[in-house]
């Protein structure tokens, strides 16, 4: 009897151990649980309140500017790649293209030079061409190339084989970025005048007025052959004078005519002459 009830007592004192046992396991998982979630919860917060490290921005290429082989205030000139800059002017020993520049009073001499073969006595034959540039005054047999800026009247000479042409040199004028207004070959506050390239350069102009307010204008050029085509415009009083052509009427009411002699500067412009007249 009283081993039966010594053994009932280890029997109810293992399963007091058992379940202690067991829910302290419990105890100990819950606790790992709890530990984990809140190593988890502070691992996020820290990396929301990380910095992110800013981004710097790509630089933005710059446009390359454009290369010219001679460049100035009012033109700039290109040649072939193949073309060799030597101002000094030696003639080459080769096939090669050899260039050059000189400023010169009237604007800027440009050359150009190769040798293509040998005469039978042995001396070099050369192939040759040259450009003369004259910035704002013409000399003699210059053509008008246009209107560079700053309103600069640019004219060109060329001697010998070609300078420009496209597979050869090539001249563009630099103009103002903003609109101009249009430039006349003459201008006064009546009408303007356009020449054709043919005589721009090379006409003359000659004003005079009387006390009655009447302005005349003469224009000429003279040609080969004794040829000097003449007009002369008068706004004003006419009576009395030789009259060819009425132009109409200026603002304030002054009549304006021509009168030509035997052959009219005021003519229809072709690619031999003439000039136009416009009244503002």
């Amino acid at each position: 009897m009283i081993a039966s009830c010594r053994a009932k007592r280890v029997a109810a004192a293992l399963s007091l151990v058992a379940v202690l046992a067991a829910g302290g396991l419990s105890a100990c998982a819950r606790a790992a649980d709890t530990v984990g979630s809140g190593s988890a919860e502070s691992a996020s917060a820290a990396g929301s309140a990380a910095v992110t490290p800013e981004v710097e921005p790509e630089p933005v290429a710059e446009e390359p500017v454009e290369q010219h082989d001679f460049e100035c205030d009012y033109f700039y000139l290109d040649v072939p790649d193949d073309w060799v800059r030597d101002d000094s002017g030696n003639e080459p020993d080769d096939g090669t293209m050899i260039w050059g520049v000189s400023q010169e009073d009237f604007g800027y001499h440009f050359f150009c030079i190769r040798r293509v073969g040998t005469d039978p006595d042995g001396y070099p034959v050369n192939e040759s061409g040259g450009l003369d540039v004259f910035v704002g005054n013409p000399m003699g047999g210059a053509e008008y190339y246009g209107t560079a800026t700053g309103g600069m009247d640019i004219y060109t000479l060329e001697v010998s084989a070609d300078f420009l042409s496209e597979d050869r040199a090539t001249l563009t004028l630099k103009t103002d970025d903003a609109e101009t207004t249009p430039q006349h070959d003459y201008e006064c506050e009546y009408f303007y005048v356009d020449v054709s390239d043919a005589w721009r350069g090379t006409f003359q102009v000659e004003e005079s007025a009387s006390s009655d307010g009447t302005l005349v204008v003469g224009f000429s050029v003279q040609l080969p052959g004794g040829v000097l085509p003449t007009t002369w415009v008068r706004v004003g009083e006419s009576e009395g004078t030789p009259v060819d052509e009425v132009l109409g009427t200026t603002s304030d009411g002054k009549e304006v005519t021509m009168e030509h002699g035997a052959s009219p500067f005021i003519q229809p412009i072709t690619e031999n002459g003439g000039a136009t007249i416009t009244l503002k």
